[in-house]
């Protein structure tokens, strides 16, 4: 943008004027915004939004990329491309940026991140590593959903806002897992169906056992008594344990 403060201090042209080609400078920058946010222009005079609408769209929309990269070699563009709101020149206004993508390709490794308005105007690429700081384990990227990766100067990478949730997690699948334990009377434990199934198993041993003693002292005159497999249905609270798939 055009320094406008030699108009102030009265230092150049008409004192405290600008001249129209200043004034038209100045209007340009504000058409381009909104132009940029892709909002057509109007033509009353009493509308007077645009420019606060545009602000509010650069908000919401400027951090969202297109990955046209490579496996373990992103490649992030806006959306509209050259068209969209500009990014700084080089990684000296990035600090602390934002970029939130659809990967295109699963990592296998060590990835990068390069960034640019078009794919001929990268930035550079720069490494991308766990929110620790860590290597990038291989999935750690992974299409589908969107992720987010903030570049931090200091280490000159890209660090993940976080890792993604596998579905192989022990959480969801896998071995029998212990829940936490308990805080209150009306606690619910985070625990797998597998783990809750062998605890329903584990709790009616005994009880069936009793039941064979009492059905022995009877003359086996009870019915036989035999185990029979258990299990619950997912997402279902039992004994204040909470069981997801």
């Amino acid at each position: 943008m055009f320094d406008f403060q030699t108009k102030i201090d009265n230092t150049a042209g008409p004192a405290g004027h600008l001249t129209a080609d200043e004034f038209n400078v100045l209007a340009q920058e504000v058409e381009n915004l909104v132009r940029r946010a892709g909002l057509p222009l109007s033509s009353s005079l009493t509308d007077v939004l645009q420019i606060a609408q545009a602000v509010a769209i650069a908000g919401r929309s400027a951090g969202i990329f297109i990955d046209g990269g490579a496996v373990n070699g992103i490649q992030l563009t806006p959306h509209a491309g050259a068209n969209t709101f500009p990014l700084p020149p080089d990684f000296t206004g990035l600090n602390g940026n934002a970029v939130s993508f659809r990967p295109a390709f699963a990592n296998t490794g060590a990835a990068t991140i390069d960034l640019g308005m078009t794919a001929g105007g990268l930035l550079g690429p720069r490494p991308l590593v766990r929110p620790d700081g860590s290597a990038l384990q291989a999935g750690d990227v992974a299409p589908g959903g969107y992720i987010t990766a903030i570049y931090d100067a200091s280490i000159n990478k890209w660090r993940l806002a976080q890792l993604p949730l596998s579905l192989d997690s022990p959480v969801f699948s896998g071995d029998p897992q212990a829940p936490t334990a308990p805080v209150g009377d009306d606690d619910q434990s985070i625990a797998n169906t597998q783990w809750v199934n062998a605890a329903i198993a584990a709790a009616l041993a005994p009880i069936v056992a009793a039941i064979g003693d009492i059905n022995t002292a009877l003359g086996n005159k009870l019915d036989t008594v035999t185990t029979a497999p258990q299990s619950v249905a997912s997402d279902v609270t039992f004994n204040g344990i909470v069981s997801h798939p």
